[in-house]
């Protein structure tokens, strides 16, 4: 066996041992809706397989200094956080104006030249709650390098309605939930990417965004902005950990925290997005299909 020489020895001696430092921020809070569209010309809704649409609407607190963003989720149900579950999203709306995003959900009428007029009910109210988008970074450094790693999440808490009833459970939303959330490099085309029949056209990041992907087909949410701009496309994985979980440590308090001080009621769902009863009818809220 090699001998070690008086220097490794006092290398060894003076340099500190391996740690990891983990730092966790939250860059935006604020209100989570749920939301689903009855499919073309069918007025009610008693399943999954009457659903047109399923929407995940983001009211930051700081509206309007920061924009409001209407996301659809193709396969309707929010992914398992059991799992690892992922499921594609892309952003269909981000606004500044509470009108913009309210003429979003109501109801729609379009003609077409086959079948002529056509239309959709306005959305309907599954769930509401408060969420945070949370910045991880990890830290490892040993003797000789230090090395990074950076991970996103979407955390929420339901306040309306308390506990998940029937609606709420067959979209899959839980009382609380946090996914891991990572955003689609738009030039990489190859490394997959999910088209959707009536979708908005391919996002157009400024080139100060684009610079954040380097080489990367994913990252994470390393600024809101990447979510400020329609068509930006996402990946929500479950997170196993859930909002208890080491990853996410604090976070749960400060969602329970906010939802503490809100103390909103089901007519705020309305109030807030500038939404009508007579459109988007309450009753899913109450865990009944409509």
């Amino acid at each position: 066996k090699q001998k070690k020489s008086e220097k490794q020895e006092n290398q060894e001696k003076f340099e500190p041992e391996p740690k990891t430092i983990v730092t966790t921020t939250t860059i935006e809070k604020g209100h989570i809706y749920f939301f689903y569209r009855p499919k073309i010309n069918d007025p009610e809704v008693s399943n999954l397989n009457q659903v047109q649409r399923t929407y995940i609407v983001l009211y930051p607190l700081d509206f309007p200094n920061k924009k409001i963003r209407v996301f659809i989720l193709p396969k309707k149900s929010i992914p398992s956080t059991k799992n690892h579950a992922r499921a594609w999203s892309f952003l269909l709306k981000a606004s500044s104006t509470i009108e913009e995003i309210s003429e979003e959900l109501k109801p729609k009428e379009y003609a077409t030249k086959t079948k002529g007029i056509r239309r959709l009910g306005g959305v309907r109210p599954i769930a509401r709650g408060v969420y945070a988008i949370v910045k991880k970074k990890t830290e490892y450094r040993t003797k000789s390098n230090t090395a990074n790693n950076e991970r996103s999440y979407l955390a929420y808490v339901l306040e309306t309605p308390t506990e998940p009833k029937e609606v709420q459970k067959a979209f899959g939303i839980e009382k609380e939930g946090s996914y891991v959330i990572v955003v689609k490099n738009p030039l990489r085309q190859k490394s997959g990417s999910f088209k959707f029949s009536g979708g908005p056209k391919d996002v157009e990041y400024p080139q100060r965004l684009l610079e954040l992907f380097e080489n990367y087909s994913f990252i994470s949410v390393v600024s809101t902005e990447l979510l400020d701009f329609e068509g930006a496309q996402i990946v929500l994985i479950g997170d196993r950990d859930q909002l208890g979980g080491s990853d996410l440590a604090g976070v749960e308090d400060e969602l329970k925290e906010l939802e503490e001080y809100d103390k909103l009621g089901d007519e705020d769902v309305f109030k807030e997005l500038h939404l009508r009863r007579d459109e988007n009818p309450p009753q899913p809220l109450e865990g009944e299909w409509k």
